[in-house]
């Protein structure tokens, strides 16, 4: 049987992938805490747009909210007026996170509620104009019939099969991790990025970059990397960049500027004050005191043995 933590992953999975329709699990707050599966192009652009992104979290809470409050799944129009549906997951009584779905456009000529009132800064891009208009078209009933069935699963399958946990707290101003599942799949995306830090750790590496590399969010890549690694992406990453240096400054006779350089840093005063921060001595203090040590030690005669 496969774990009870994972099984919502694989429900989302199975469900985007079996339709063609996007899905995600989110926090009460819209936060996801899954992966993306089958996302659009359009909606990944959408997402990674700060100024966009909150609507789509507001999009998910709403349509979930919304949903729970009638006990019925409906269909509604995103805020970029694409057809979603939000299925509350309610565990123990208690209401801890959404499935959202959809990301389809529809000919069809029934009215579809608006969640949020249309973006109209959005038709603006020209890419983003492009990308809407290579999102699927879909049959409204087929979307409708899809909510439906997703909607039984949830209910009779994972509710009342598997006793879990989306999130720890349904506080929102805790920010407790919130998902305990990490898949074989996410185990082994994150040990891929790991593995490509530790190989190009000099270059301009930052967190959206690895996101996208991993195809996770960056708050689900955040969360899932602190887990597994014990600290955060930038921590990890200034971590390898400061080994490596120390390293050069024993080994070599690089100068700072090129050792700077070598690990990843443009500004040799900000190398400098990193370095001096995780191992309490400049850079030059460091190599001086290092090559001191180093000169006790060859110098050193043991005394015959008696």
């Amino acid at each position: 049987m496969r774990p009870s933590k994972d099984i919502i992953d694989k429900i989302s999975y199975d469900f985007a992938y079996a339709t063609g329709l996007g899905s995600v699990v989110v926090d009460l707050n819209g936060k996801e805490i899954s992966p993306w599966y089958n996302f659009t192009s359009f909606c990944q652009h959408v997402r990674k747009n700060a100024a966009f992104y909150p609507y789509c979290q507001q999009c998910d809470r709403s349509g979930g909210l919304e949903s729970s409050k009638l006990k019925q799944v409906n269909c509604y129009r995103c805020h970029a007026g694409l057809v979603d549906f939000s299925i509350p997951i309610v565990i123990n009584d208690s209401l801890v996170g959404f499935l959202a779905c959809g990301q389809a456009r529809v000919t069809d000529d029934s009215p579809i509620p608006n969640i949020l009132r249309d973006n109209n800064d959005m038709r603006k891009e020209s890419r983003l104009f492009d990308l809407y208009h290579e999102v699927p078209v879909m049959n409204l009933m087929k979307i409708r019939a899809a909510a439906q069935l997703l909607n039984v699963i949830v209910e009779n399958y994972l509710c009342k099969q598997y006793d879990v946990r989306i999130i720890k707290s349904i506080d929102p101003d805790d920010d407790t991790e919130t998902y305990i599942g990490t898949s074989d799949l996410h185990r082994a995306k994150i040990e891929k990025i790991v593995n490509y830090i530790n190989q190009n750790f000099s270059d301009n590496l930052n967190l959206e970059q690895m996101a996208n590399m991993a195809n996770l969010s960056q708050f689900y890549f955040s969360r899932l990397f602190k887990r597994m690694l014990g600290v955060g992406f930038n921590s990890y990453l200034n971590n390898k960049r400061m080994n490596e240096a120390r390293y050069l400054l024993e080994k070599t006779e690089w100068s700072i500027d090129k050792i700077a350089r070598n690990v990843g840093f443009c500004d040799s005063p900000y190398f400098a004050r990193s370095f001096k921060k995780s191992f309490g001595l400049s850079p030059k203090v460091f190599r001086q005191t290092s090559a001191g040590q180093i000169m006790i030690q060859n110098s050193y005669t043991p005394s015959p043995s008696l």
